[in-house]
């Protein structure tokens, strides 16, 4: 009717009159006084007038209007109405919530399948008008309605608003602290405490007030983070425990200061509340303890920065007396960090005796300096004891870089270059890496054999360009040097020496050889015998057995480790036999190990093969995956064709022949609060003779109980032996030491591969946990002679996203679980729209029910995995996301995230298994009013997050927050939020999305965040760590402009810039050199 009402309304009213003038007038029997009725519509609007009155600002108010038709005929309403506002302000403030609904005049109840803009006599109609307020005052406007009331066809319905807000007074009352009252209409409020003895008080009052029209909520007071809190106290400590302040009323509160030491103590004091202009007020406090006291200019460390080794780098410190009383200092003198003399730091010339005595306001000045023996970081401090009967000594931390100057540097990839074995006319090749890790070039390099060339130590191939040879900041060249010796004596020994202009010493490799008198294959097989702990894994195991020690691992997680194959002959050895055997009689093969690389074969270099050419190493790799507390014991046999130096009595239990090999694996399962994250470290490929950067192993204590532990160490070589092979920690704490509960420990290690091989180890931490004493960490990482690399990416013509839903299921959260289920189609719609292959879950931050607790959740019958397949997969996301409001009150949206994402509930059948998909992006989104109570640290769950998908793939993973903003949370027609800190953090450092739980424009963060999720990859991680001027981008096949990408060093990727994102089915090419670290 309404569209016929807009086309054809001449025609009806033309119609109208010439009934009419046909007709003369209708007669109406019974009017009062004999006289006529007029037959038309009649538009009567409740209210007369709209009113918002005190709304606070940025929040919503709604009002409903009743359209009645009065009249006698059908009354048309020309469309919605329209909102006239009178604001100057630059937003609108008034809007239309929805559009016209039919409604029954007296009940209010809709009635179904009516057109609004037809109303016949006595037939009503609603349309909701809501106010945003964007300032505090005064807005007018009007709504105004069309229609077919000939006697008002415009009806105009004014609307009167007030945006308001509360308004936070704060005042430091005169008092010993203030000459007068002072509030904060000034720039700054400060309390200046009198001088007053050590752990004496005094007390000074501040006023609160709200001066606003709204009730002042969300009271709080603390110290600003890394003020001296200490020396102040505030009554009362909880600002809530006062209530909400309404118009006027305002209250009077503490600041004690009491100082524990003497000289000038200082402190920010911050006072926030819901007022919007000034959420925070801050207060600057100071005062002075009567006492001595030394204060150490520079503190508290003295920086002496990069020095080159050998040269000394002067610096001074002042010691001031910044107290009220005289001050003695009794003994200065410059340690190491454990308190013994250092050798790189030391007092300069000129350096005051002890005792140095000081009034109130004089300083000494002390020369310190330093002097790096060797590159790398150097740590001392200079100690001091003193009169000040708080703190009788202390010390000021002293810190400095050496390093190699300027220089030309020779660097080789191994020290000692050993062939292994070889027979007289059946030479063993090797190679060596020569590079030139230096910032100056090394100009006339040579290379020969100065030792051995007689035993048929020889140089068989050359780099281009020499001798002699150049080489260039970076740059790399290969040798490859071959061993034949003359006869059987031995063993052989050479010495290969590099020479440049500028050293002044040759760089000397020494070359190792075992003479044979025939050819063989000669296996130099890790693990090696005798590195076992005692156990019942052990059993049949012959008496000095091998054993891979996976360690202690959680049920259901999967940890893999490798047995590698060195072939240190001259001859090819071959592998027949490669199978899993059981490791105790009678108990058959335990199924909680599995080869990785398949029966009968090993890997070499990425490739399956049964041949281990000399020089190569053949890697097998096995699998385990604990499914309950117990220890398992699998076993691995490997029979070759070494029968010179394999015996079989290794493979005597498993009738194995000479040749044969046999390794026992030892897991523990474990339920443990210790996280060891990365669980795995791939190093991907570096060049030879270069290092990878540092990566971080980090060690997680997510229980209550402190974990001490005892050592570290890489196998191989194993506990207690020299560090040696590709792989270094570079960073470590000193050992022993404790990890408190809810703390980590970060371990820092470092490949640098000697050979194009696959290299292998294992980080071993033992500690004294109960359920499990020691931990491992498998590395692995490839070494290539290539410095030059092309990465290859792909991008999905339909892309694959699994997203994860954290919902608050608490008693305040039915609002926003409505919010969420109301936008369903918003979010999806970019998923569909993209042909996106998506998975979407539900789980809740409720971790006290086991029906919960990251479990994915469903209602009404819908699937647990919402797909593009699912019938409706809108619907079945609003029914899954509306939890219900009775989960615990203590919410632990991070947990519940761990928990889903992680064993056993990941690969459980019952619970998640099938969400977690290898090749798809990771979105997860928490909703949340309240703050993260998980207990372990952020660094826990964002290195936890990042791991899932490897941090060379972080792309593939982001987690969005939908919580409270900070500072101090939010207010919403919906209810309140405080802010969600440890969401925030966890998002901003996965590169998600933040929004307000409080936003009144849920629409807007559904598409924002279907378009986070579902959007094409814009970053793209390099295999290895680039040249940057060197990189090239190419998107199927066209090179890109350098303007439309960025490279970001940290992350070691290229982010495309928005407007140049390849589009989906794309090929991506990023070509550059490496860096030789």
């Amino acid at each position: 009717m309404r569209d016929a009402f807009i086309e054809s309304s001449g025609l009806r009213l033309f119609a109208l009159a010439a009934t009419t003038a046909a007709l003369g007038l209708a007669g109406c029997e019974g009017c009062e006084g004999g006289g006529t009725q007029v037959v038309q519509p009649n538009i009567v609007v409740e209210p007369t007038e709209i009113v918002f009155d005190k709304v606070p600002a940025a929040e919503e108010a709604s009002q409903l209007v009743t359209i009645r038709n009065d009249g006698t005929k059908e009354l048309l309403i020309d469309g919605d109405p329209e909102l006239q506002e009178n604001s100057e302000d630059a937003e609108t403030e008034f809007v239309l919530r929805g559009v016209m609904e039919p409604v029954d005049c007296s009940s209010g109840a809709a009635r179904a399948d009516d057109d609004p803009y037809s109303l016949e006599p006595g037939e009503c109609a609603t349309v909701t008008v809501g106010y945003v307020p964007i300032n505090i005052g005064v807005d007018t406007g009007a709504l105004i309605i069309r229609s077919n009331d000939p006697d008002t066809p415009e009806l105009t319905v004014p609307i009167n608003a007030e945006g308001s807000a509360p308004d936070i007074e704060v005042c430091v009352l005169a008092s010993d602290c203030s000459a007068e009252t002072v509030c904060n209409d000034m720039d700054t409020l400060s309390m200046h405490f009198p001088v007053t003895a050590i752990n004496a008080s005094t007390t000074c009052p501040v006023r609160i007030t709200n001066t606003g029209a709204l009730p002042l909520k969300r009271l709080a007071w603390d110290f600003k983070s890394g003020n001296r809190r200490r020396d102040y106290l505030l009554d009362p400590e909880d600002l809530g425990s006062l209530g909400d302040l309404g118009e006027g009323e305002g209250v009077e509160v503490n600041v004690t200061f009491q100082p524990k030491s003497g000289g000038l103590q200082e402190a920010l004091l911050e006072i926030v509340s819901s007022d919007p202009d000034e959420g925070a007020v801050t207060i600057h406090l100071e005062g002075m303890g009567d006492g001595p006291k030394v204060c150490p200019d520079p503190f508290p460390q003295v920086d002496f920065g990069t020095v080159a080794v050998g040269a000394t780098e002067p610096r001074e410190v002042t010691l001031e007396n910044c107290g009220t009383l005289p001050l003695d200092i009794t003994k200065l003198e410059v340690q190491d960090n454990s308190g013994g003399p250092s050798n790189v730091f030391a007092m300069g010339a000129g350096a005051p005796g002890t005792p140095i005595s000081l009034n109130p306001g004089e300083t000494a000045t002390v020369p310190v300096e330093f002097t790096p023996t060797t590159p790398g970081l150097f740590n001392g401090r200079l100690y001091l004891e003193s009169t000040d009967p708080v703190v009788p000594s202390g010390w000021v931390n002293l810190v400095g870089q050496g390093e190699i100057p300027p220089s030309c540097q020779i660097q080789t990839s191994t020290t000692t270059l050993h062939f292994g074995t070889a027979a007289p006319g059946y030479p063993v090749e090797k190679t060596l890496v020569v590079s030139n890790p230096g910032q100056l070039d090394c100009t006339g390099v040579t290379a020969e054999i100065t030792a051995g060339a007689n035993v048929a130590f020889n140089v068989v191939g050359l780099p281009a360009g020499g001798p002699p040879w150049t080489l260039t900041p970076g740059q790399i060249v290969t040798f490859t040097l071959q061993y034949d010796p003359q006869d059987t004596t031995g063993p052989d020994q050479g010495t290969f020496t590099i020479g440049a202009a500028e050293l002044s010493m040759p760089v000397e490799v020494a070359l190792l050889g075992d003479p044979v008198a025939n050819p063989s294959c000669n296996l130099d097989i890790t693990p090696r015998p005798g590195n076992f702990t005692l156990s019942a894994c052990a059993f049949g195991a012959g008496l000095n057995p091998r054993v891979a020690q996976f360690g202690a691992t959680k049920i259901g997680r999967e940890k893999t480790l490798t047995v590698s194959l060195e072939n240190q002959g001259s001859i090819p050895c071959n592998v027949t036999q490669v199978e899993m055997v059981e490791a105790i009689p009678l108990m058959g093969i335990d199924p909680t190990f599995t080869l990785a690389t398949g029966q009968n074969r090993v890997s070499v270099n990425g490739s399956l093969t049964n041949t281990i050419n000399p020089g190569e190493i053949g890697v097998i790799e096995v699998r385990y995956k604990p499914t309950s507390e117990a220890e398992n014991c699998g076993r691995v046999i490997v029979q070759t064709d070494d029968t010179t130096h394999l015996d079989g009595t290794e493979c005597a239990f498993n009738g194995g022949m000479p040749g044969c090999a046999g390794v026992t694996m030892i897991g523990q399962g474990v339920r443990s609060a210790i996280e060891v994250i990365p669980t795995e470290v791939d190093f991907g490929v570096v060049t030879v003779g270069c290092a990878s950067r540092d990566t971080d192993v980090t060690i997680y204590n997510i229980g209550q109980a402190p974990l001490n532990v005892t050592d570290i160490y890489l196998d191989p070589p194993g506990k207690g032996q020299p560090p040696s092979g590709p792989f270094s920690i570079t960073a470590a704490p000193p050992l022993p030491t404790t990890i408190a509960g809810g703390s980590s420990m970060t371990i820092k290690l470092k490949y640098r591969p000697p050979d194009t091989n696959t290299h292998s180890a294992l980080l071993v931490i033992e500690s004294d946990a109960q359920n499990g004493n020691y931990f491992t960490t498998p590395l692995t990482g490839q070494g290539t002679n290539d410095s030059h690399q092309v990465d290859q990416f792909q991008q999905l013509s339909e892309p694959m996203v699994d997203v994860l839903w954290v919902v608050d299921d608490s008693c305040s959260m039915s609002e926003e679980q409505n919010n969420i289920a109301n936008n369903a189609n918003t979010f999806l719609n970019r998923a569909l729209n993209l042909m996106t292959d998506f998975q979407l879950g539900v789980v809740t931050t409720d971790m006290t029910d086991p029906n919960k607790s990251g479990r994915l959740q469903s209602r009404n019958g819908r699937p647990k995995i919402i797909t593009r397949s699912t019938p409706n997969p809108a619907a079945a996301f609003a029914d899954n996301v509306r939890q219900g409001t009775f989960g615990d009150a203590t919410e632990k949206g991070l947990d519940a995230t761990h928990a889903a994402l992680s064993d056993p509930l990941i690969n459980d059948p019952a619970a998640n298994a099938g969400f977690l998909r290898d090749d798809a992006k990771l979105v997860v989104i928490a909703v949340s009013d309240e703050e993260d109570s998980s207990t372990p640290p952020v660094d826990f769950f964002v290195d936890f997050l990042k791991n899932i998908k490897g941090y060379r793939n972080s792309d593939l993973m982001s987690f969005s927050a939908i919580v409270g903003p900070e500072p101090s949370g939010c207010s919403s027609a919906d209810g309140d939020a405080v802010a969600g800190t440890r969401y925030l953090e966890v998002a901003r450092r996965t590169g998600g999305l933040e929004r307000s739980i409080c936003s009144n424009n849920w629409g807007q963060i559904a598409d924002d965040l279907g378009l986070d999720a579902f959007g094409a990859k814009s970053q793209f991680f390099l295999s290895r760590e680039p040249i940057p001027s060197s990189i090239v981008v190419r998107v199927n096949g066209s090179t890109v402009p350098s303007s439309d990408y960025s490279y970001d060093a940290p992350s070691q990727s290229v982010i495309f810039d928005p407007t140049a994102v390849p589009p989906q089915g794309a090929t991506v090419e990023v070509e550059y050199d490496t860096v030789c670290n």
